[in-house]
């Protein structure tokens, strides 16, 4: 279903179901988030039949993505996520989770930022100022030494620390910002990287 199927499509829905807005459809579940009114709670309707996919309702939650939605809690705080069925994933909670992107999403505690498995658990033992979801098997990482990527594992890629950077892409490049001299000046250059950290241009 294309984006401008589903809008007519939320707009009927809104109108014979009286949802204030749907959005965020998922191929693979069928699903959409709904809400009744504009401060209401949020849960996720069948858009096929246009009827709530369970009986519960969440502060927030997102669209359903690799089968798992993320949900806000009364806390405030996005701490877990839900299947389609409604229910929690998992027992854990964390202070922010991220949806699922290659089986892993990005989480945080009170340690700092890593990433979980589907089953709550983390997917390693490091801690990071940030990480970024895993885009072609590697992630963005932050820590006191710079801006680089991770695997799986939660082990550096690579020995390269740049200021900032971005996402891997189709191509196996990803870009990093990073400081260079020139005339006795420090200047910001952004460079492109492969999988190892090397600088392709």
């Amino acid at each position: 279903m294309d984006t401008s199927t589903f809008q007519k499509i939320s707009r009927k829905l809104c109108k014979y179901f009286h949802y204030h807005r749907v959005g965020g459809y998922d191929p693979q579940t069928g699903l959409a988030w709904a809400c009744r009114n504009k401060s209401g709670f949020m849960f996720h309707i069948v858009v096929e039949t246009g009827w709530p996919a369970y009986e519960h309702a969440y502060t927030q939650v997102t669209k359903f993505q690799e089968g798992y939605a993320c949900v806000r809690g009364n806390s405030g705080l996005w701490c877990c996520h839900i299947r389609p069925d409604g229910f929690p994933a998992y027992t854990n909670r964390f202070l922010n989770v991220g949806l699922f992107f290659e089986g892993l999403a990005d989480a945080s505690d009170d340690r700092g930022y890593f990433h979980i498995k589907t089953d709550g658990t983390p997917a390693y033992e490091s801690r990071f100022n940030r990480v970024g979801h895993f885009c072609y098997g590697l992630a963005q990482a932050k820590d006191k030494t710079g801006h680089f990527h991770i695997k799986p594992d939660g082990t550096p890629a690579y020995a390269l620390r740049g200021l900032s950077n971005g996402p891997f892409n189709e191509q196996g490049v990803a870009w990093t910002d990073m400081l260079k001299r020139v005339k006795e000046k420090q200047i910001i250059v952004r460079v492109w990287i492969n999988a190892r950290g090397e600088i392709v241009s």
